[in-house]
């Protein structure tokens, strides 16, 4: 019984964290795509590995220096799914 609950809590965990995951890429960048057009901002990516509970972000230049309005966005975004991540 423990086993079964365990698996369905793993499960709805996961579930929550695509779901989580995809809200905020989607919004990322539907509010940010024209800005990106017009400044040329390069790619970024979050990787989420629900399995170890691990968050981490890579970017392709310096965000504090580039534009501070993002920095804070991706700061309270990755705040927000690192503490959902760790169980």
């Amino acid at each position: 019984m423990e086993d079964k609950l365990s698996q369905q809590s793993k499960l709805e965990f996961e579930n929550l964290m695509d779901k989580t995951s995809h809200f905020v890429r989607t919004t990322f960048v539907s509010r940010h795509k024209k800005f990106d057009e017009e400044v040329n901002v390069k790619k970024t990516w979050i990787n989420i590995d629900v399995a170890n509970g691990n968050l981490d972000y890579s970017d392709s230049f310096m965000f504090t220096e580039e534009c501070p309005r993002l920095t804070a966005e991706w700061e309270t975004a990755l705040k927000v799914l690192d503490e959902t991540c760790y169980f």
